[in-house]
């Protein structure tokens, strides 16, 4: 069901590039990815990949609320700054990212979601003191405990 859902979106892109070539800069410039990090697949989507590793300007790593919300509703934030990249991702159990078995504790939830946050980081070999993180909501509570 999620890669049928994931080909219709990129379908989508396909229709909206051709009936609006002007939109095609902007998702040029923006990664989707689904990738294996740690023991599970991980969707993020990164905008401004190219500016990622700046020396200037560190990147933003946005951790959406729930759990159990995508982070689709935060990508309004990438607007807030066109000098730096935005990497939002979708925890595990959320949106695209895999939905394994959940930690049958509130403090073994937020531990899974601390360390899905960490291989994240690891996984996009970012330095953990050249980054800013935004929490919203619940994701406030794992920036917190980062």
């Amino acid at each position: 069901m999620e890669t049928r859902l994931y080909l219709l979106y990129l379908l989508g892109l396909v229709i909206v590039d051709s009936i609006f070539p002007t939109l095609s800069l902007s998702v040029a410039k923006e990664g989707h990815c689904l990738s294996r990090i740690g023991q599970h697949r991980i969707y993020y989507r990164i905008v401004r990949p190219e500016l990622l590793t700046s020396k200037s300007e560190a990147p933003v790593v946005v951790v959406h609320g729930g759990p159990g919300d995508p982070s689709d509703y935060l990508w309004p934030l990438y607007d807030v700054s066109e000098k730096r990249s935005f990497v939002f991702f979708d925890q595990l159990g959320c949106g695209r990212s895999d939905r394994p078995d959940a930690p049958s504790t509130p403090d073994g939830i937020v531990s899974q979601s601390v360390d899905n946050l960490k291989d994240l980081v690891a996984h996009l070999e970012l330095d953990s003191t050249k980054f800013h993180l935004y929490g919203q909501s619940y994701g406030g509570i794992v920036a917190h405990n980062y």
